[in-house]
């Protein structure tokens, strides 16, 4: 097969990879948005709780949303396409929690005392039936938990934030790798001509400007896939920086 064909089908692979660590990412917030509404059910004011006093727990779904909206969320920085990304993310899940607020959660059933038991019908076929967990059984009125089942259910979402930021991290590697690829491919076309974001005003190759230059003129930063000419590469290169401005990589 030719490079190209080679290019071709690493970026499809790449561009996989990142789907699916998207719909990951969404589904998880989703969940962790889903376990928070059901915790205030229990406590209607623990939504934002910031104090870890007297035993309370930490809103943590809510520090990350926060780091999400001001584009601070990955561990290690990224850039504003990353960011940009999940917030897009967030809002799609915050959308489906609307739509679908009480899915049964199978991540949070054992923190939140329930369990799911197969069950026969009358064709024989499987069904899926939810039951509350007699060890944590209800305390008081119908619906209430008593403490440790509500401070089970708070710490499971705390722990869930850390596994949603370990997926952030992933998806900026991911939109890294499948951005390096897509530039790979574009060199390989011999009148590509490429955007460069690097040292404005002050370059003779470019202008700064954000103009466009022929391939000769342009390289690629392996580690996060951005573009630029070749004298704005070295120069932010000395200053052990990315040619994107907002690229923390």
């Amino acid at each position: 097969s030719t490079a190209m064909e080679t290019c071709l089908k690493i970026m499809k692979l790449r561009e996989d990879q990142k789907l699916r660590c998207e719909a990951d990412l969404r589904d998880n917030i989703a969940s962790a948005l889903r376990q928070r509404l059901r915790i205030t059910r229990h406590q209607p004011g623990w939504k934002g709780t910031e104090a870890t006093e007297k035993g309370e727990v930490q809103d943590r779904l809510a520090l990350y949303i926060k780091d999400v909206l001001a584009g601070q969320s990955i561990s290690g920085g990224a850039d504003f396409e990353t960011h940009e990304e999940v917030k897009r993310i967030l809002r799609e899940a915050e959308e489906e929690v609307k739509a679908k607020p009480k899915k049964y959660d199978e991540r949070y059933a054992a923190a939140n005392g329930d369990e799911k038991e197969e069950d026969e019908d009358d064709e024989g076929a499987s069904t899926k039936k939810r039951k509350r967990s007699p060890s944590k059984a209800s305390k008081g009125k119908q619906g209430h938990v008593d403490e440790e089942v509500l401070y089970a259910m708070k710490y499971a979402l705390r722990e869930h934030v850390h596994e949603i930021r370990a997926l952030g991290k992933e998806l900026a590697g991911r939109i890294r790798s499948s951005r390096y690829f897509k530039a790979v491919r574009d060199f390989q076309q011999e009148k590509a001509q490429f955007k460069c974001h690097g040292i404005k005003g002050k370059c003779p190759t470019c202008s700064g400007s954000s103009s466009t230059v022929s391939r000769k003129d342009a390289g690629v930063i392996s580690v996060c896939g951005h573009v630029g000419c070749l004298k704005c590469l070295q120069y932010h290169a000395d200053r052990e920086e990315c040619v994107d401005p907002t690229c923390q990589a």
